[in-house]
């Protein structure tokens, strides 16, 4: 999923959600300025007239056609809220869970400190004692080994001090190996605290994640509602718009209609009728203000697109230095080239980047691949001239 933002130049976003209905909306609402009422001083021709009331009949369908889709838009828009509400919903139920889960373990590492304690205090009395014994035993001449032994006043006397003795030892022993076992013991019990520690992390880390994602799905989902929101009210306010330049050129032609009934004019008789360009194509949208056609609102456009299908070649228009080729809002992939002199040339909406950041360039040289990336309605390459960072006509430069 791309995320959809705004920047500088307005709303921006790549692959966006719903993006295509909203461009299929807005390019009905550019029709807009296919016509501009005329005055009754201008006094068209009546057939001009009547040609121009016919494309108003046609634009209102279109936009009742175009309302229709937005609102079918709008459906989804709603329907993809509600998942995504849902799914936070889902998540921060999973996260409480989680919660809970975490507090019980942290309940089970405090009881497993606790005997991790215990098991230190055993081994520490256990160790004291089996060293003050062997220093009893230090300070008893008579009971040292041999010594002590030969000492003894008869045969039995001998042989009840070596059972005591070897008893002493086999006690010693047996307490040694309780204290290495209890050594062992508290060992597992500080690698299945680790263990405990490190599944509580990572689980509500994974959680975390997992409600940061739908967090910001939504977002994006909402600007997008909001999207469609200003796009039903600029469809409201064209159909309007479209409804008085109907009733003022219902009232031209009725006019005109009278005035040439009352002089009897007839129907006239038909009229008498540098930099290299970056790609091969026709010129599709000119450099100047203009009704944007994914916005339907009058927006500057700050260069020329050129109608080239997918893939198509986009070549470099002079020789110069790469100093940006990659993804830039709603420009999409795109690939800056600096000339020197503070002229620097943009390539927009492309499908596949062919040159890199610090690249040198010839002019014709293969930059990239048309596409339909960032902002956009269908292929095309939008193609910029700047004079130290300001948009200026690329036509001066071509």
């Amino acid at each position: 999923m791309q995320r959809l933002f705004f920047d500088r130049k307005g709303f921006q976003g790549g692959k966006s959600f719903g993006l295509g209905r909203i461009v299929a909306i807005a390019l009905t609402l550019a029709l807009l300025l296919l016509f501009q009422a005329p005055s009754l001083s201008q006094a068209p021709e009546l057939n001009q007239l009547e040609a121009q009331q016919q494309q108003v009949n046609q634009k209102q369908q279109a936009l009742e056609a175009a309302k229709q889709r937005l609102r079918a838009a709008q459906t989804e828009a709603q329907g993809n809220l509600l998942d995504l509400q849902q799914g936070l919903q889902s998540t921060d139920s999973q996260l409480q869970d989680n919660q809970a889960q975490i507090e019980q373990s942290q309940r089970f590492l405090k009881s497993l400190e606790g005997q991790l304690s215990q098991a230190q205090q055993r081994f520490e009395q256990q160790r004291s004692a089996t060293v003050a014994r062997l220093q009893v035993l230090q300070r008893q001449p008579k009971l040292q080994g041999w010594a002590g032994l030969l000492q003894s006043d008869s045969l039995i006397q001998l042989l009840e001090r070596q059972y005591q003795l070897e008893k002493l030892f086999e006690r010693d022993r047996a307490q040694l190996n309780a204290i290495t076992t209890q050594a062992t013991e508290v060992e597992a019990r500080r690698e299945t605290i680790a263990e405990q520690k490190n599944g509580i992390a990572l689980l509500r880390q994974k959680l975390l994640s997992q409600k940061a994602t739908l967090q910001q799905k939504k977002q994006s989902q909402e600007t997008l509602a909001q999207l469609l929101k200003q796009n039903e009210a600029a469809i409201a306010a064209a159909q309007d718009q479209l409804q008085k330049d109907s009733a003022s050129l219902t009232l031209l032609i009725q006019q005109k209609l009278a005035e040439r009934a009352a002089a009897n004019v007839g129907i006239p008789g038909l009229g008498q009728g540098p930099f290299r360009l970056p790609a091969v194509g026709p010129m599709s949208s000119d450099f100047g203000w203009r009704i944007h056609p994914v916005l339907g609102t009058e927006r500057f456009h700050g260069g020329l697109d050129f109608a080239i299908d997918y893939d198509s070649p986009v070549t470099a228009t002079a020789p110069g230095v790469v100093i940006y080729a990659d993804w830039y809002g709603g420009y999409g992939y795109a690939v800056i080239i600096d000339h020197g002199n503070g002229i620097t040339s943009l390539y927009g909406h492309n499908n596949e980047l062919r040159v890199a950041e610090g690249q040198i360039v010839q002019a014709g040289q293969l930059v990239a691949l048309s596409g339909s990336t960032g902002l956009s309605t269908g292929p095309h390459l939008h193609f910029e001239v700047r004079e130290n960072g300001e948009p200026v006509d690329p036509k001066g430069y071509l």
